[in-house]
């Protein structure tokens, strides 16, 4: 059996990875992911290569849904909620992001959360997850998607320097105008960089 490396995610506004506590992958290299207020973020291609308490998490939440209800979620990275002082954690949700690999900044389209906490199937209360499809000419965005690649992998050094060319131009400042396709472009014209990224 390989040796089992830590998980890590990167604290966007720090640039500082961290590893997560109990979470292990066993491929060789470290897991990265991108770690954003108390979620942290994979790419859907470490699923196969964790092992340890993440693969049991994962199957215990797959766990609180019938797997019938979940066979039109489509996915390619992974939204896990951490624990917190206030806040249990224990929440995943599968996100798919049209174009992951194509676009510089990829638009969600499909979410899908699961509860550990919610009624499993069979229980009187259970309720299918709801697969929701953003449609909208303003859907929300992922930004800094290295931080979700293996460093080896051949997309990272690409989306890394994306990720250098915005920061350069402050575009990161305030987060809570970047979540959202339309006020992401709007800051993207204003610095010259629409369409050139």
């Amino acid at each position: 059996m390989k040796a089992a490396t830590q998980v890590i995610v990167c604290d966007p506004p720090t640039g500082a990875y961290k590893a997560i506590p109990g979470f292990y992958t066993y491929g060789g290299s470290a897991a990265r992911g991108k770690h954003v207020g108390h979620h942290a973020y994979y790419h859907a291609h470490h699923v196969p290569l964790m092992g340890g308490q993440f693969v049991s998490r994962v199957l215990i939440w797959m766990g609180s849904a019938d797997p019938a209800d979940l066979q039109n979620t489509q996915y390619n990275v992974i939204k896990i909620s951490l624990p917190t002082r206030n806040y249990a954690g224990g929440e995943v949700t599968f996100l798919q992001y049209r174009n992951f690999m194509d676009s510089p900044f990829p638009e969600l389209v499909q979410s899908c959360k699961l509860d550990p906490l919610s009624p499993r199937p069979g229980d009187k209360d259970y309720k299918p997850p709801r697969i929701l499809h953003f449609k909208s000419h303003n859907p929300p965005i992922l930004h800094r998607k290295e931080r979700l690649l293996p460093v080896d992998h051949p997309e990272y050094e690409k989306a890394r320097a994306v990720t250098r060319k915005c920061e350069d131009a402050g575009l990161f400042r305030d987060s809570k105008r970047i979540g959202h396709k339309l006020a992401w472009e709007k800051l993207l014209k204003a610095a010259g960089l629409y369409g050139k990224l």
